[in-house]
């Protein structure tokens, strides 16, 4: 049974990065920055995981905090007369488990560079006097971060990593704002975890994000996602553990006098079956624009 319990956490612990699905949807990235624009942007996130869960039943009153400060650098340019923004993200985390049960099954702690990011999104619908737009983000993830074979709990995640993400945006009225974005997710094998051999299925998720700009500075918004993560398979062995989340976030983002954009993100995962819960999840943003 406890073996059976480990195996149920695999799938939060691969997927314990900056993002909740692989590549978490910002509200208002899917809008093209003007040619020649560089972007900074600084995050810092905390989230706490509470569970383990079976079959509904909550196992432990353990849980699992994860701070994460990122780096991401954006350029945009005109390649064919499409707007395009090449990037790269570094993030750094502390994860840590509290609880005697879960830091024996999993690890104590982990902290250090997680996996870099790079990638690019291009527009193949940019009208913006309309707000309307039509892009598609590419994302690679390299094994570059923290990791130790011994335990489950990581920083990094040992293996290659890519996202495809379509992202679509249209003007409702003057102030409410549609977003969708699915995504698509592919894991490379992991050749050392726990001695073993980790493969995982492809996952899915759709974002849908509702704004509403209640000023020409102050966006509010709320957004539903729908997450479905791949079986995993262990040594060649399927675990028999595809997970469905759901998740529900709300926020908002403010342009200061200077142009500096604040955003304020909120999220909790609703009831969860098998695996670890998201109870908490907080984002804090700063992104500045520069030619």
């Amino acid at each position: 049974m406890v073996y059976r319990n480990i195996m149920m956490l695999l799938f939060f612990i691969y997927g314990n990065t900056l993002y909740s699905a692989v590549n978490e949807v910002i509200p208002g990235d899917y809008e093209a920055p003007r040619i020649g624009m560089n972007l900074v942007t600084l995050y810092f996130s905390e989230k706490t995981m509470v569970g383990p869960y079976a079959q509904g039943e909550k196992l432990t009153s353990d849980h699992v905090t994860s701070r994460i400060t990122a780096l991401k650098l954006t350029s945009t340019f005109n390649v064919g007369g499409y707007t395009v923004c090449p990037m790269v993200a570094l993030p750094y985390s502390v994860t840590k488990s509290n609880g005697d049960t879960l830091s024996a099954l999993i690890g104590h702690e982990s902290s250090g560079f997680a996996d870099i990011i790079v990638g690019a999104t291009g527009w193949l619908m940019n009208d913006k006097p309309n707000n309307h737009y039509l892009a598609a983000t590419w994302l690679f993830f390299a094994p570059k971060g923290e990791y130790t074979p011994q335990q489950l709990l990581n920083i990094g995640e040992n293996r290659y990593k890519s996202t495809l993400n379509i992202g679509y945006v249209q003007k409702l009225t003057e102030s409410f704002i549609l977003e969708l974005s699915p995504e698509l997710a592919l894991y490379g094998t992991n050749n050392n975890h726990l001695g073993q051999t980790l493969e995982q299925r492809p996952s899915y998720a759709l974002t849908s994000i509702l704004r509403y700009n209640q000023t020409s500075q102050l966006t509010l918004f709320t957004g539903f996602q729908q997450n479905y993560g791949g079986e995993t398979y262990l040594g060649g062995i399927a675990q028999n553990d595809p997970s469905k989340m759901e998740k529900i976030t709300l926020g908002g983002y403010y342009y200061t006098v200077g142009g500096t954009q604040i955003l304020i993100k909120y999220g909790k995962e609703l009831a969860t079956r098998d695996g670890m819960k998201t109870s908490d999840d907080v984002l804090v943003r700063f992104q500045w624009w520069f030619k």
